[in-house]
């Protein structure tokens, strides 16, 4: 999961516990990371406008693609309409608990947003596609999706439509990212705020918009949709890594391999198990003894249905998801 958090100037204002929103939604990611049930998703995050450098003198910034080599107010400017300069504050090459601690210090270090930060969630949302995307294309056996939170609409680099349009290229690539929306609204919130708010995660493939009300308890609630969409990424759904009309289904196998710990004296690796989980057709067909087996999301022998995922069965899943897991997806031939 990549989130795209809104670090613009009304970020800034108080929400009903007597935070900042932008305070309240730190501390739901930081109780998210530190839970155990967190175990095995990976995470990463960035902020709109980027999370700039700080700077006492111009010398202090360098005039790369980072930084434009001029210190304003104590932090380096940065181009905020170029995607290309929105960078993840954490690495997103490993799960957690593994990058707790580094995701807690970056959290618990951002900067409160400037009073007069801009909006530029277009940039914002292209730059956390494009890393989802990656780690997709690294990892095609996981599901990668991105997170957008905000509390108002786009007031820079580019307005709504675009936003929409770039949510909506992010589903149709050949490596699908969806965007969900958990949009912050309070009691003077417009409607026109809150379809805007569905039209973008309509747009990325997602039904409608997490509205959370900054009269209530905005940590809490935004915990819970990032609950949500863990137990959604945990759901053994897994993007296919071949044309599924060119290969044989029961020539394809869900290999998971638990791995134990590392012999102190060879170095080498060793096994806790190993399952090769072949194709059932249908979830009410996973096998009756073991209980392991996949299927397609949409079976291509029931009228001509065209499969875009992978689909574990339940027993195949848990196993999965056990911390020390590796999934593959192996393919015996190319024959139809």
């Amino acid at each position: 999961m990549v989130l795209a958090l809104d670090r613009s100037a009304t970020m800034g204002a108080l929400a009903s516990n007597g935070a900042s929103k932008f305070e309240a939604i730190r501390d739901a990611l930081v109780g998210f990371v530190e839970d155990t049930a967190s175990t095995g998703t990976g995470l990463t995050f960035q902020t709109f406008p980027a999370t700039p450098t700080s700077c006492a003198v111009n010398d202090d910034c360098s005039a790369d693609s980072e930084v434009q080599g001029t210190c304003t107010a104590g932090a380096c400017l940065v181009d905020e309409c170029s995607a290309a300069h929105y960078v993840p504050l954490v690495d997103f090459g490993a799960a957690l608990p593994a990058t707790a601690g580094a995701l807690t210090s970056a959290l618990e270090s951002l900067p409160a947003p400037l009073s007069n930060a801009n909006r530029p969630t277009g940039a914002g949302l292209a730059a956390a596609i494009r890393v989802a995307r990656h780690r997709a294309l690294a990892s095609p056996e996981r599901r990668v999706v991105v997170a957008l939170v905000t509390d108002g609409l786009p007031d820079s680099c580019g307005d709504l439509a675009s936003v929409v349009a770039i949510a909506k290229s992010g589903v149709t690539d050949a490596i699908p990212i969806e965007t969900y929306v958990v949009g912050l609204v309070d009691g003077s919130s417009p409607t026109t705020t809150t379809a805007a708010y569905d039209t973008i995660a309509q747009a990325g493939g997602t039904l409608q918009a997490t509205l959370v009300s900054t009269m209530g308890d905005v940590t809490g609630d935004v915990r819970a949709e990032l609950n949500a969409l863990r137990s959604s990424g945990n759901a053994c759904e897994y993007r296919i890594p071949y044309d599924p009309l060119e290969i044989i289904p029961t020539r394809i196998t869900v290999d998971v391999l638990l791995n134990g710990p590392v012999d102190p004296v060879t170095g080498a690796g060793t096994s806790l198990g190993r399952v090769q989980a072949g194709y059932v057709r249908k979830v009410e067909a996973c096998d009756s003894d073991t209980g392991h087996g996949w299927y397609y999301d949409h079976d291509p022998s029931d009228h001509g249905g065209i499969p875009t995922r992978i689909l574990m069965c339940p027993k195949t899943c848990e196993m999965a998801h056990e911390e020390n897991a590796n999934v593959a997806i192996s393919r015996l031939d190319y024959c139809k």
